[in-house]
């Protein structure tokens, strides 16, 4: 048993890793189905500062108040542009920085765990909307969201 541990022990380590990961991945999702999907959720307002690509990804970069702290966070753009007249430009990241960067959205976060959170393209503020900083809705207000996206188009 001894030299079978010794000759596969770098194939056991790596079994054990992987798994290891499978592991952390699931308990990741089941904590963000917990806290995100199933649990308490507010909306606020929330500002795109960046959008680029990454390790493979495309990502959009927010900050929003909540309970009186800038938070900066980082969604993924299929994420943020699921439903949305984006979809469709998501790869483009120079047209994507044009469209988004500078324009508002609702964003999403659980009250229990804040660090779940998520801002929503096919959810962009009116600009009309009055709002403080910062102020939370169980839902965002039918008259708070824009009938106009940023191509003019009506949803």
């Amino acid at each position: 048993m001894k030299d079978f541990l010794i000759k596969n022990s770098l194939t056991i380590i790596g079994f054990s890793l992987i798994f290891g990961l499978i592991i952390h991945g699931y308990t990741g999702y089941l904590d963000g189905k917990k806290y995100f999907d199933e649990g308490e959720t507010l909306y606020t307002v929330g500002e795109v500062v960046n959008y680029d690509y990454t390790k493979k990804r495309f990502n959009v970069y927010y900050t929003y108040l909540r309970n009186s702290v800038l938070i900066n966070d980082i969604s993924t753009a299929d994420n943020a542009a699921n439903n949305s007249v984006y979809r469709k430009h998501i790869s483009n990241v120079d047209k994507m920085k044009n469209l988004v960067i500078g324009k508002k959205f609702f964003v999403k976060f659980s009250v229990e765990k804040p660090e779940y959170a998520e801002i929503y393209f096919n959810l962009p503020v009116h600009e009309e909307f009055q709002y403080e900083e910062g102020q939370t809705w169980k839902k965002p207000l039918k008259r708070s969201v824009a009938k106009l996206d940023v191509y003019g188009n009506y949803r």
